[in-house]
């Protein structure tokens, strides 16, 4: 290598995007010093040094110390340096994990709030839906004068034994419309919108109609949904899911959370 192939630190910093006061700082310290050095002390660096200084850069952008670089760069061998990115690698693996499910509640927020600014409230619909992971609570006992506060409490000291993500939205779980109908306060169980739910609301043919209504409250929307069911000749099969599209996270008055409730059905 002549001393045409050397690049002045000025070149280096442009090709590296490194400032130079930093690669000044590194050589101060023994981390990463040029391979020569001019007249009046100017330093120069060898091209095959962007390579090791872009991995540098890689594991200060992942908090590795500097001291702990030092140490690698100072005893650098086939061995050492796949143990260090092995260390790193479960790092971002745990922290993509987390990313992920952050993503993944966020998104699911998002969509059921634009979805409630879409839908028509006052109409009864029947549509195919997908089916949809869920993670369902234990069932719920109010024989001893238990509250929907209290099922809605036992379900959390549950999702944080199994460790079911609370942060997606919470839905409510009757096992028929009649038990939906005599109390929508009292669910047989709740459950969380959870992709990596064991659970699943089955895909089908889903009756769906909407309320305002605050925790515990459906007004006449049960009526509705019988009543279009039997105007129809469609026979309601199962479980009724209520779920809000809008509720305290997005709406000041509580009285104007909007429940989304369906069951599923089939043609007479």
């Amino acid at each position: 290598m002549t001393e045409n192939d050397l690049l002045s630190i000025t070149e280096f910093s442009e090709i590296t995007g490194i400032k130079q006061s930093t690669l000044r700082y590194y050589d101060e310290i023994g981390l990463f010093s040029p391979v020569a050095r001019g007249r009046n002390d100017y330093r120069y660096y060898a091209p095959q040094q962007i390579i090791s200084i872009n991995l540098i850069n890689v594991l200060t952008g992942l908090g590795v110390s500097l001291n702990q670089i030092s140490d690698m760069v100072r005893n650098r061998t086939p061995g050492s340096l796949i143990s260090l990115l092995n260390q790193q690698e479960n790092k971002l693996d745990a922290e993509l994990r987390r990313l992920h499910r952050s993503y993944s509640v966020i998104h699911l927020l998002r969509s059921q709030m634009q979805r409630g600014l879409m839908v028509d409230e006052s109409k009864i619909s029947v549509r195919a839906m997908e089916g949809m992971s869920i993670s369902l609570g234990p069932q719920n006992d109010y024989e001893n004068g238990g509250s929907f506060y209290e099922a809605f409490l036992n379900f959390c000291e549950y999702a944080r034994r199994l460790r079911i993500n609370m942060s997606y939205p919470i839905g409510d779980f009757f096992t028929d419309m009649e038990s939906f109908q005599k109390d929508p306060s009292k669910p047989s169980r709740l459950f969380a919108i959870d992709p990596e739910g064991s659970d699943t609301k089955p895909a089908g043919l889903f009756i769906i109609g909407y309320t305002r209504s605050f925790y515990g409250q459906a007004g006449d929307i049960g009526d509705r949904i019988t009543a279009y069911a039997d105007e129809n000749h469609l026979t309601l099969n199962g479980p009724v899911y209520g779920v809000r599209l809008h509720d305290e996270l997005s709406m000041r008055d509580p009285d104007s959370y909007l429940l989304q409730v369906m069951s599923q059905v089939y043609s007479e």
